[in-house]
């Protein structure tokens, strides 16, 4: 009897407890429901967010207005870049060829002074373009000349032979000493020959005028020509401008032919 009381009593505790616990729960429930409706932004608060986002939506329009800006810039320093680059190739296929130099005015990358000039053994080729005898003939020589006045390099050589008359293949097979090619007046003379023709390397050509590339200066110097340890190297600078840029390029060019020079 006693026992059944006992538990009896005991199931009542438990269902106490858990009447407890549950109503625990629901008050806890209603008191986060009751919070949640009552949370929100005071307006000091949304003030300070709407700052913040203003702030934040000025430093991207300036990122992107630089961005857009740099983006136009670069694009026509790239331009000046590529055709400054195709002038660079020009006169280094040029050089690569060439055989012997014999005469070098330096110049200046800037345009100042005296304008650069090289008067060079071209190549090996006459009569027929392939034909090689060892001997510098008029017809294989080149000039390269820097024009202050148009801005532009320019290369003099001769047509090809199968172009020529045949009183201007006869003038250009003359053989060239070595006297006759450092002599001062050989480039002069060289660029008046019916046969030799001009050719822009870099530059508007005869005139000065438009906004293009323009060659202002080029520098040129000669290393090693009496050495006999090492070939000749041709060492070179070519200043450009285009539309107020001004670019700078550097480049050099070994000698492929003989390491002495011609008789």
């Amino acid at each position: 009897m006693n026992l059944r009381f006992a538990i009896c009593d005991l199931r009542s505790g438990e269902e106490r407890d858990v009447a407890a616990l549950a109503i625990a729960f629901q008050s806890q429930i209603a008191n986060r429901k009751s919070q949640m409706f009552r949370s929100g932004f005071t307006v000091l608060e949304l003030s300070i967010g709407l700052v913040i986002t203003a702030m934040i939506l000025a430093a991207v329009a300036a990122i992107v207005s630089a961005a857009g800006q740099g983006w136009s810039e670069q694009n026509v320093s790239q331009s000046t870049q590529m055709q400054a680059n195709q002038v660079y190739a020009r006169l280094q296929k040029v050089l690569a060829a060439a055989k012997y130099v014999a005469q070098v005015t330096p110049g200046s990358v800037d345009g100042s002074g005296v304008a650069a000039s090289l008067f060079f053994w071209r190549s090996d080729d006459y009569p027929d373009g392939a034909t090689m005898d060892g001997t510098p003939q008029v017809g294989e020589m080149a000039l390269i000349q820097q024009d202050s006045a148009t801005k532009t390099l320019w290369l003099y050589q001769a047509i090809p032979y199968s172009q020529m008359t045949p009183t201007q293949l006869t003038a250009a097979g003359l053989t060239m000493t070595w006297a006759q090619m450092t002599d001062p007046t050989a480039p002069g003379t060289f660029i008046k020959l019916s046969f030799v023709k001009a050719q822009v390397i870099g530059g508007p050509g005869y005139t000065s005028t438009g906004s293009g590339l323009k060659v202002v200066g080029t520098q040129l110097s000669v290393n090693g020509l009496s050495g006999t340890n090492q070939l000749p190297v041709i060492e070179f600078s070519l200043g450009f401008s285009k539309d107020g840029e001004s670019l700078t390029l550097y480049g050099s060019s070994t000698l492929r032919g003989p390491t002495k020079q011609p008789s």
